[in-house]
């Protein structure tokens, strides 16, 4: 149906939209948090969204995929209001532990919701690349006055992005149809239902397709989202005045948005990936402003196609009626990890730096990289 297309667009563009994620670092340290302290909510929001991300994928298969994403953002929407009007750090863990009750709702939820309604991957990989593309382009007009509105008064993006939220959950619950099939939606009981559910995941944990894609998407994750989340703090440590910041990522999601636009053609290659961000975090780590500017354009080139292209290959090895499930086993997967390795990745930053935690991880990737190489070797031997 071309309108709930219209909308779940419309919905995820003022999702993509919203002003705070682009200042959000700067914004946990003006309320005087230190890295360590502003990376360790990710990790409480995380530890929520693990224990909740089973449950959740079975109230999404059973009942209401559309009802469970509105729980979730209205749980998003709870913590930003602690982050707005809050200055104890334990407000902020409770805020984090209800945003992880949250993620674990959305997490795979949306994404089952529109496949269904599309059926189809080819569709879906050029629906959610025009999506992604349009939406990029938004992010730009808003990020150009992200930065301005932060050193105007560092409150604004949040109180800007808590209306964008509400605004988006508004249009999805009054206008999204939602497609039901035919599975069988009565509630037999936890311990029945949790016995399904347990039955799903070890089909598809032993699928070794979906283990390779959980994997890479694990680990471009952890290498993309450090990127993008240390831009705000980075950029101006190498000299670049914060007023320009949003200049700045006005021009990283133009790139983005040209990056989707070749959704369609993609393929998925772990090595070939792999071996780019080594190259793309060593030249991060160099003290020249322009050379780190220039990695971080491939780097959000590559982010406009790489989600959406692992999006569409998973989903294309799950089974309708298994999807909410079998998707919230994925995230619960790529949420472990993060939950691990990010307070050891903030305390490097407080203790090393970025330009040596950034050389680090490309040690890391490039091991992985080799281990990759050495498996395919004996595979294909």
């Amino acid at each position: 149906m071309k309108k709930n297309r219209m909308v779940f667009g419309i919905y995820s563009v003022l999702k993509k939209s919203l002003p705070i994620w682009f200042v959000f670092l700067l914004f946990l340290l003006s309320k005087g948090l230190n890295y360590t302290e502003a990376v360790l909510l990710d990790s409480f929001s995380a530890f929520t969204a693990i224990a909740f991300e089973i449950p959740s994928g079975i109230l999404a298969d059973k009942m209401s995929r559309k009802k469970l994403i509105i729980l979730g953002e209205v749980a998003i929407i709870a913590n930003y209001v602690f982050l707005l009007f809050s200055h104890s750090y334990m407000c902020f863990i409770i805020g984090a532990l209800i945003c992880g009750i949250g993620q674990a709702c959305l997490s795979g939820t949306g994404e089952a919701m529109i496949y269904d309604e599309i059926n189809d991957d080819v569709i879906y990989k050029s629906y959610m690349g025009q999506i992604n593309k349009y939406g990029y382009f938004v992010i730009a007009i808003v990020t150009f006055s992200s930065s301005w509105l932060f050193e105007l008064n560092p409150n604004l993006p949040m109180i800007i992005s808590l209306v964008f939220e509400t605004i988006s959950v508004l249009i999805l619950g009054i206008f999204f149809e939602e497609k039901r099939d035919n599975r069988d939606n009565e509630f037999k009981g936890f311990k029945e239902e949790l016995a399904t559910q347990i039955t799903i995941i070890k089909k598809y944990a032993t699928k070794s397709r979906i283990l390779f894609i959980t994997g890479l998407s694990l680990i471009m994750l952890e290498i993309i989202s450090n990127l993008n989340y240390t831009t705000q703090a980075y950029l101006p440590s190498l000299g670049l005045e914060v007023r320009y910041l949003g200049l700045v990522l006005v021009l990283f999601n133009i790139i983005s948005a040209f990056g989707a636009k070749v959704t369609e053609k993609i393929k998925l290659n772990e090595v070939a990936c792999f071996l780019i961000y080594v190259v793309l975090l060593l030249l991060v780590s160099l003290p020249y402003i322009w050379i780190v500017l220039a990695a971080l354009c491939v780097s959000r080139y590559i982010n406009g196609f790489i989600w959406t292209v692992i999006s569409a290959e998973t989903n294309k090895q799950i089974e309708s009626t298994e999807r909410a499930t079998a998707l919230s086993f994925v995230n619960l997967i790529t949420d472990l990890l993060p939950m691990l390795i990010d307070p050891v990745i903030a305390m490097s930053y407080d203790k090393c730096g970025f330009p040596i935690t950034y050389r680090m991880l490309a040690f890391s990737l490039l091991t992985i990289t080799i281990i990759a190489l050495c498996m395919r070797y004996r595979k294909n031997s």
